[in-house]
């Protein structure tokens, strides 16, 4: 039986929490062989080194844990640049950067904002658009881009 995206999930956080890195994004891709996409970071950077030890690390449980019943693809490496915000700890960690800010309102429909990260707390994100902050709870928030 393939094990859920949130099993994998509670299989693999707290492995990478206790071995110093954060997950910063988990992908499954369907298929006759599935494959497990895992994006770590850690302040400092990601080596290859650490791409591997992380990998041998949860091949290992999510073996034990028969993951999908048959042979997977894992796949761990740094998000790069390009990579998604998605969680507080990401905008955190970008306070005052600029961002793209893909939102869902209240209608559900979908729309973007940019401008300067100036805070984050439990009300949501502040955002300065054009001279002027703008708050948006969490529960707008589908995602954010850096730009460069």
């Amino acid at each position: 039986m393939d094990l859920t995206h949130g099993e994998i999930a509670d299989i693999v956080e707290p492995m990478l929490d206790a071995a110093g890195f954060e997950l910063v994004d988990l992908v499954i891709a369907a298929g006759r062989r599935p494959i497990i996409r895992v994006f770590i970071h850690r302040d400092g950077g990601i080596t290859i080194d650490d791409c591997a030890n992380v990998s041998r690390m949860l091949e290992f449980e999510l073996d034990a844990a028969d993951a999908f019943g048959r042979r997977y693809n894992l796949e761990v490496s740094s998000p790069g640049l390009e990579r998604p915000l998605k969680k507080e700890g990401d905008f955190k960690r970008n306070i005052g950067e600029e961002v793209r800010l893909f939102m869902s309102g209240e209608d559900g429909r979908s729309f973007e904002r940019c401008g300067i990260i100036k805070a984050c707390d439990d009300a949501g994100l502040t955002l300065e658009i054009e001279g002027v902050d703008n708050v948006f709870g969490w529960e707008m928030l589908i995602q954010g881009k850096l730009v460069y």
